[in-house]
């Protein structure tokens, strides 16, 4: 499952943008969404990091241009990331900021 609402989160319409005239919401994706995919060890990621490229069919590569690495998968030209990370302080010491974005664990 956090499989799926992080490619949600990733390339999906997860942003409220507007009520739609159904009166329903109507959702964007994020133009820079950078979703992380945190536990103790990277080894630790693989469970969640390894259900990627199954979930990820060839459409969704083709209309969002995903670029899939074993810890790194960019879209839109990079603008848009999807990474393995550990949950260490200090392996994330002086990375951007995390305000304003989702960081799912395990």
């Amino acid at each position: 499952m956090l499989a799926v609402i992080s490619l949600v989160e990733f390339v999906g319409p997860s942003r409220f943008s507007h009520w739609g005239p159904d009166r329903q919401p109507v959702g964007v994706p994020h133009p820079q969404a950078w979703v992380q995919i945190a536990a103790v060890s990277r080894d630790q990621t693989r469970n969640t990091m390894t259900l990627m490229p199954s979930l990820i069919s060839e459409r969704m590569i083709e209309t969002y241009g995903i670029k899939a690495g074993a810890e790194l998968i960019r879209a839109n030209g990079g603008r848009q990331r999807l990474e393995a990370v550990t949950s260490s302080y200090r392996a994330l010491e002086g990375a951007r900021s995390l305000a304003g974005h989702v960081r799912c664990s395990q």
